[in-house]
């Protein structure tokens, strides 16, 4: 057969990711609207080239958006090979249990294969099947008729009747090829969501619920520091997402435990096990973004594809221990193309989270979307529309705030909403850390690390768990680390340099040119990829969400024969609950403690129980099962021994009084 190649301009984009080390993943994601492989072209065959092959953008279709149909006179086909200078082979050993799964549009017979180099070397060995040796009406069987249906094929098929050859799968070539062979004059069909898939299992979910505004994990108080995450690298660009970095996240993930995170936002849906366990290691929780392409809002087919493949989504990664929540789409109340807000996309984004705890059962993780704030959050709980009532199974709003370095009225505007009684959770906000105003021009961290921290402080206050009347269960920085492949605002503009150029203004900020490329509260160094370099914002971060002392309390009432007591005192920075240690007044000086007050709460004020005698306390602050500090002057107060929860290795705030 003639091999041709044709980049259609959707590919061009796709193939410039860059390559990536070899797949060893639950889900290898062949063609989707994450792009094909980094190293991967593009190549077609046909009877009389060149091929006519197209991408319509339609919403009745599996993915959303773009899906490769192929025409031919009497027989052609595509696939998909790992052809570009210096590409990998990818090793797919780990799905030798697994499955090819996509979706396909055909009334005819297709040959499907994928090639492979057993050796690493030529000459490439093809594995083959055929649609109709899959052929039924079960679910993963193709009927034969010319709808979109989606085919699972065992990778044990491709072999039978002999065993998998391990070393085949270790070296691939192309994961996909499909061809249509020898029919009628002008035969079509269509390919879309092509992936291969591993079945994975998973113990020991998380148990996370609402309790009013506030988020709970296994019972305790959960505030969510989150930082905003992608994956990429200089010379990446959002695309990188939709495979498994190791190479980036056992990097980034310790740091990010140690800036006091205990959440990362994902914006690629692709997870991993090996992901997770990363983040679980490091003490992180993951709320993953689920994309919703707005072309699938204009149709009844359309919204049944996105349902399935949320539900897919959920069931795959639920009984995974690091997964907190599910995010369903992006400030989709920004990009709705032809749908309507309210006739379209909010119906469907319920009916989303309504499957999504089906899904999951009884304990399920609460679901949201990430909206696009705005004035007055206008497009948030609109009566009959997005409020708790027409919204019945949407568990949170999550809420993209750019103020600038305040957030205004955001937070009494949700308070004030009718019929809204749901947690707000920012799921982004922040600010750049470059500064066009300069002579000249420059990088300037503290502009940055000042912005962040009044918004950090203004965040903190407006926290259920903190402030009684407050509406938020946490909140969500952007970004980890700069952006270099974002700025779209120079026709210069390259993956491989920082660009300076003003992408959007906002007159909210101290320097309103904003800087797409410049929102990580961390550095990427083009000299070594495993540096990251910590800008003062990140030091303004430790400070809020480190756990930290209670530098300050005092006694509010005390009646010394019920020994009825109130106290007061400063939060611990971090902090979503507090316990008092106390102890006999004689033995102050070796803090003996001889026993505690727990569930002291975290507004900073309580009401408490103390037994008779004179005693001395000291008010420690807790969270996601750990201590903070027991107040400090040169050195740390000693814990008390019988604590139940170990003090957190990462906590700070040392205390200027002792």
């Amino acid at each position: 057969m003639t091999r041709t190649f044709r980049a259609l301009p959707w590919l061009l984009l796709a193939l410039a990711v860059s390559v990536g080390s070899p797949a060893l993943a639950d889900t290898y994601y062949g063609y989707s609207q994450g792009g094909i492989p980094a190293g991967a072209d593009i190549f077609t065959w046909c009877d009389t080239p060149p091929c006519d092959l197209s991408e319509p953008v339609v919403c009745a279709s599996p993915e959303g958006g773009s899906a490769f149909r192929m025409n031919t006179n009497v027989w052609g086909g595509w696939g998909v090979f790992l052809a570009l200078p210096g590409a990998e082979l990818a090793d797919l050993s780990s799905f030798e249990t697994g499955d090819l799964r996509f979706f396909v549009k055909s009334s005819n017979d297709l040959k499907v294969e994928f090639q492979c180099r057993p050796t690493g070397t030529l000459p490439d060995v093809s594995y083959t099947t055929f649609l109709s040796d899959h052929a039924g009406s079960n679910p993963g069987e193709w009927d034969g008729t010319n709808t979109w249906q989606e085919i699972v094929i065992p990778i044990s098929s491709f072999f039978a009747p002999d065993p998998v050859d391990t070393a085949c799968l270790a070296n691939v070539y192309s994961p996909f090829l499909a061809t249509i062979e020898n029919l009628p004059f002008f035969n079509s069909f269509q390919i879309d969501y092509i992936r291969w898939q591993t079945p994975n299992s998973h113990t020991g979910a998380s148990s996370v619920a609402i309790d009013g505004r506030q988020l709970t994990v296994d019972g305790e108080p959960y505030v969510v520091n989150a930082m905003a995450y992608s994956p990429v690298g200089i010379g990446d660009n959002w695309q990188s997402g939709w495979r498994d970095r190791p190479d980036r996240y056992l990097v980034d993930f310790p740091l990010i435990a140690a800036s006091g995170a205990n959440t990362v936002r994902l914006y690629a849906p692709i997870l991993t096990t090996a992901m997770l366990d990363a983040a679980w290691a490091e003490g992180l929780h993951v709320i993953p973004t689920f994309g919703v392409d707005s072309v699938q809002l204009e149709c009844p087919e359309g919204k049944a594809f996105m349902q399935d493949r949320f539900v897919e989504y959920v069931e795959q990664w639920k009984d995974h221990p690091a997964i907190l929540s599910w995010l369903i789409g992006n400030e989709v109340n920004l990009n709705l193309g032809a749908a309507d807000i309210c006739a379209d996309w909010y119906p469907q984004l319920d009916a989303l989270a309504q499957a999504g705890h089906a899904a999951e059962g009884a304990s399920f993780h609460p679901i949201g979307t990430a909206a696009a704030g705005g004035s007055s959050l206008g497009d948030i709980c609109i009566a009959g529309c997005s409020d708790d009532t027409a919204m019945p199974n949407v568990d949170y709003w999550g809420v993209q705030e750019y103020r600038g370095c305040s957030f205004g009225s955001t937070f009494s505007d949700y308070a004030a909403k009718a019929d809204c009684d749901r947690p707000m959770i920012l799921t982004e906000f922040g600010s750049d850390a470059y500064d066009a105003l300069a002579g000249p021009p420059a990088e300037d961290e503290t502009m940055q690390a000042e912005c962040l921290a009044t918004l950090l402080d203004e965040a903190d206050q407006a926290l259920a768990v903190r402030t009684t009347g407050g509406v938020s269960s946490g909140h969500t920085i952007f970004s980890w680390s700069d952006e270099w492949w974002k700025a779209e605002c120079d026709p210069g503009t390259s993956w491989l340099a920082h660009d300076t150029c003003t992408s959007f203004l906002n007159t909210g900020y101290p320097d309103p040119n904003i800087n797409e490329e410049w929102w990580g509260i961390t550095t990427l160094d083009p000299a070594d990829p495993n540096v990251r370099g910590l800008r003062s914002a990140h030091d303004a971060v430790g400070g809020v969400w480190r756990l930290g002392s209670v530098c300050s309390q005092e006694v509010a009432s005390y009646d010394n024969v019920s020994g009825d007591t109130t106290v007061t005192f400063a939060p611990a920075p971090g902090s979503t609950d507090h316990t008092l240690y106390y102890g006999p007044l004689s033995a102050v000086s070796t803090y003996g403690y001889s026993g505690s007050v727990t569930g002291l709460g975290a507004t900073g004020t309580s009401a408490l129980n103390l037994p008779a005698g004179d005693l001395f306390w000291v008010v420690v602050g807790r969270d996601n099962g750990a201590e903070g500090g027991y107040g400090t002057g040169v050195t740390e107060r000693p814990p008390y021994g019988g604590a139940a929860v170990p003090q957190d290795p990462n906590r700070s705030g040392l205390c200027s009084v002792p």
